[in-house]
């Protein structure tokens, strides 16, 4: 089976945001509660806009998707490692669940790497809600490791997360710090 990776475009929205309305469904159910009706979906039209967005494709279907962003809210809440160099974030990253436990995942953070790395970034860095322990397995299991600290984001008082921040070494020069 071929998949094609590509930079996601204006026609792919209505398919990604129900992808993500998927996604929310199932991680409730699981009992993580992260993402919700308005966060990610209303975010992706500005990352297709800002060429932030990218997917891997099973024919018409999006079987997974992230963003890299230039920055992040929490940036400076948390001691990284490495602290010279450029980074971008690991942002909205998502698997369709028909292509759970396939590799998906693995594969499109070896992407994330890639892409980041071809835009110039040193590091990618990415935040976890402190809950969500399949997704913090997951990234380090694939060759991130924590950060110092801990961002607290405050999003009404009474919906508060806390999250780690984790990172990813992308060029042999990052370990000057």
């Amino acid at each position: 089976m071929y998949m094609e990776f590509r930079a996601a475009d204006l026609q792919d929205l209505s398919q990604l945001k129900a992808l993500y309305r998927e996604l929310v469904v199932d991680l409730n159910r699981r009992g993580i509660h992260t993402w919700d009706e308005y966060y990610p979906s209303e975010f992706v039209e500005g990352d297709i806009r800002e060429h932030n967005l990218y997917l891997l494709c099973d024919g018409s279907a999006i079987a997974s998707v992230f963003a890299l962003c230039p920055f992040n809210p929490g940036e400076n809440a948390v001691t990284w490692k490495y602290s010279s160099g450029k980074a971008l974030y690991l942002e909205r990253f998502g698997v369709n669940l028909k292509y759970f436990r396939q590799g998906i995942g693995s594969y499109m953070l070896s992407k994330a790497k890639e892409t980041a790395k071809q835009k110039g970034a040193d590091h990618l860095r990415l935040f976890v809600v402190t809950s969500n322990e399949p997704a913090i397995r997951f990234y380090l299991k694939n060759g991130f490791t924590k950060a110092e600290g801990e961002y607290v984001q405050v999003v009404e008082s009474d919906y508060i997360f806390h999250e780690w921040g984790y990172e990813s070494v992308l060029s042999p020069n990052s370990s000057i710090q």
